[in-house]
């Protein structure tokens, strides 16, 4: 089985080509964003300048572009296609319909929530038209465009693999839109949790717990999105931060705890955030940093004596994880997740700044029980988002595939010509 990965969203496909290769599987994995976020590198410095043969660098990916140049069209579509299967997430669907593999749709969140939404359109009109009416019109059509083939190409993925049911009604609701139902599965996010481990003896989270003082530490790295919707993003991307800001001035102020919360600079509504943290009067409590390198950012999750995620969506992102694996005591808006766990995570949920609040006073006033959450925290990461688990279930779910398609071959035998991204019969499949 040669499996090949494309869609390299914050490295998830990364990993996950990492472990099925252990795993004993060819792999391959394309990656085509000039973003450090998006590269392999980032998640393991010593691939920079120097990625082994299963990794391709095909140059930056315009999808807008690529609808209009019908040669690098093709082109993506030969590269996609020398392989049996394949996983793919952002607009990858868009080129992987027109393949004739089967493939599986791995999403990370704008790429089912926004790009396949009815929304994305009028949200790249409000976006663009007021700016440059002329060029706006065009960008709106190429959008128009792009949301019609993204729904047809995950409408022709074999299975999709995003949240769990009930986690949040949008997706149920476009999942049903799209007649997705019967081929939902839920795969979690791998994570290496080699990397992202608690260290206790670690000097460097020592040294920076120190240097940042206080008896309480709280770290959110999540960008911030809070209050009026700004132009270009949508509701599925909300964090509610502001919730932390106010529970954590009331800490300081109605418990008397000198805590320290550590915030990001990151997000649209970030100056917002700091004018709250004026208004409160806890600037001396807060400090900030500019977004960070991963083993900078391992070492904040480990000198934490929390970290904050959001309240807003109810479901576990790459934050939320990265602090499990470390041990780290987590304070986030958690749904009912046992459809797909089977059992619920020892997340401190809160969907108010009164929970967020209790959670936090009780964590600043007994550290035995912030310990045994992060030991808890841990265990239950390495049960159901460790590399070689997540890979295992992958590896399983398309030797299924491959062979309930060569079952389906026997029994229907098909022409095997490939599909021309330029014919409308190939564009009406469903």
């Amino acid at each position: 089985m040669r499996l090949l990965l494309y869609g390299n969203t914050c490295n998830v496909n990364y990993v996950i080509a990492k472990y099925v290769r252990r795993a004993g599987v060819d792999t391959q994995l394309l990656v085509d964003s000039t973003v450090l976020l998006h590269r392999p590198e980032s998640e393991d410095p010593a691939l920079r300048g120097n990625y082994p043969e299963w990794i391709r660098d095909i140059g930056e990916i315009d999808f807008e572009r690529l609808l209009l140049f019908p040669g690098r069209r093709h082109e993506l579509v030969g590269l996609l296609s020398d392989c049996d299967a394949l996983i793919v997430s952002g607009f990858a669907p868009v080129v992987a319909q027109w393949t004739g593999k089967p493939y599986v749709f791995a999403g990370y969140g704008g790429d089912f929530d926004l790009y396949a939404s009815r929304e994305y359109p009028r949200m790249a009109a409000r976006q663009a038209i007021p700016r440059n009416p002329l060029k706006g019109v065009a960008h709106v059509a190429l959008a128009l465009w792009l949301n019609r083939l993204q729904r047809k190409g995950l409408q022709a993925a074999a299975r999709v693999n995003y949240r769990i049911p009930g986690q949040y009604s949008g997706t149920d609701r476009l999942m049903k839109d799209l007649g997705l139902d019967r081929r939902r599965i839920y795969i979690p996010l791998p994570l290496n949790t080699d990397k992202y481990s608690p260290d206790p003896g670690a000097s460097d989270a020592r040294d920076l717990r120190g240097s940042l003082g206080g008896d309480v530490l709280f770290f959110s790295p999540t960008r911030h999105l809070w209050g009026r919707l700004p132009p270009g993003r949508y509701v599925a991307e909300f964090k509610n931060n502001h919730l932390f800001i106010m529970a954590f001035a009331r800490l300081c102020h109605q418990e008397r705890v000198d805590g320290r919360l550590v915030l990001v600079n990151k997000g649209p509504t970030f100056s917002d955030s700091m004018e709250l943290v004026r208004k409160l009067g806890i600037q001396e409590k807060v400090v900030v940093v500019w977004e960070m390198a991963r083993a900078d950012l391992i070492t904040y999750y480990r000198a934490a004596d929390a970290v904050l995620d959001q309240v807003a969506k109810g479901g576990m992102g790459a934050t939320s994880l990265e602090a499990l694996s470390c041990g780290t005591p987590l304070i986030s808006y958690v749904k009912d997740l046992t459809a797909g766990y089977g059992e619920q995570p020892p997340v401190l949920s809160a969907d108010s700044e009164e929970a967020i609040f209790g959670h936090m006073v009780r964590l600043a006033r007994e550290p035995a029980w912030r310990t045994e959450i992060g030991h808890q925290s841990r265990e239950w990461l390495v049960k159901y988002h460790s590399g070689p688990s997540v890979a295992s279930r992958y590896v399983d779910l398309f030797e299924k595939l491959l062979m309930e398609r060569q079952d389906n071959r026997r029994s229907f035998p098909q022409p095997g010509t490939r599909g021309d991204p330029t014919g409308c019969k190939t564009l009406q499949r469903s």
